[in-house]
């Protein structure tokens, strides 16, 4: 609540046009997840209202852009709004309101999930956290290299969950399912998170959001993969995607912004324009470059002040000083 009260301050401080009238020369490029009113305390959603609020309040201040459109002049500021995950929400909560505005975005989505409807090893995560939350049981980690019990409860559930991501990131998929199977002992019980299927992306592309690869998997593309694992994740996706869509995918987001240099010439051979991480930079365009790697801004939480100030790159600022 504190820290709500201090971001609107700031705000109503102008301190958002203060920063926006900075020389700064770039696009900002930003990233949601979900979007729902759902109390899931590992991984939260943006309240449906907050992102009401956050896009009119884009609406009003930039002009939202799709990446065919960077070069083109605009009466405001540009602004990329894109989507990760593919969540089910997306349809139910995000897109009615960005119809609401005609305001574009792009959605990169797992492939898997929406063939499959099944939750990829984060998500796993999450919800093992959240269900060690409603029955009480103690959640435990056990692994070679750490061994470790939770007791979950509503005010460190989210910092559990992202504590178990970090362990288990660099192991590989088959190491990590084992642990994440083992989570605790009701996990036949888990039941996976609504996500889109390919009727969803393509009501999405009648409303004038742009797909993109999330990968197939959401597997860490910072690891040093297999050749046949990277052809999966890079090529097959596009593929898949753009097999059944009958459109061209031009967009490809690294999962969890784990950006891998190395990948780079596979992703511009495969036909993408557009990669995304996630940095608290602006993206300056390079009209030569062979692909565009673009860095987002992650919003997240109940804030809109603390969102708008995010975007305005008032976070990284103050990083900066400190």
């Amino acid at each position: 609540m504190l820290k709500e009260i201090i971001f609107s301050i700031l705000r109503r401080l102008n301190i958002v046009n203060k920063l926006d009238s900075q020389k700064d020369f770039g696009i900002k490029v930003v990233c949601f997840h979900s979007v729902s009113d759902k109390n899931d305390y590992a991984y939260p959603s943006m309240p449906v209202k907050t992102f009401e609020n956050i896009i009119k309040y884009f609406s009003q201040n930039y002009s939202v852009i799709l990446p065919n459109d960077i070069g083109k002049t605009t009466p405001k500021p540009k602004l990329i709004i894109t989507f990760d995950d593919g969540y089910k929400d997306f349809i139910i909560n995000a897109l009615p309101i960005l119809v609401k505005y005609k305001i574009p975005a792009i959605m990169h989505v797992v492939v898997n999930t929406v063939l499959t409807g099944e939750n990829f090893w984060t998500q796993k995560i999450a919800q093992a956290v959240d269900k060690s939350l409603e029955t009480g049981k103690i959640l435990k980690l056990n692994t070679p290299e750490f061994d470790k019990s939770y007791s979950v409860t509503k005010n460190n559930a989210e910092k559990i969950a992202l504590e178990i991501f970090n362990k288990l990131m660099r192991m590989n998929k088959d190491e990590r399912n084992a642990i994440i199977n083992h989570l605790y002992e009701d996990s036949k019980e888990m039941q996976n998170i609504p996500m889109m299927n390919f009727d969803d992306l393509k009501t999405c592309l009648k409303n004038n959001i742009t797909i993109g690869s999330h990968s197939y998997t959401h597997e860490n593309m910072a690891l040093d993969l297999d050749k046949e694992v990277i052809h999966t994740e890079l090529i097959e996706s596009k593929l898949k995607l753009e097999e059944i869509l009958n459109t061209k995918i031009e967009c490809f987001a690294f999962p969890n912004g784990l950006k891998n240099e190395k990948l780079i010439d596979i992703l511009i051979e495969a036909g993408y324009k557009y990669v995304f991480t996630t940095e608290d930079i602006m993206y300056t365009p390079q009209p030569k470059a062979k692909i565009n790697i673009i860095p987002r801004i992650i919003l997240f939480g109940n804030s809109v002040d603390e969102n708008i100030l995010r975007t305005s790159l008032f976070h990284s600022r103050v990083k900066k000083l400190f």
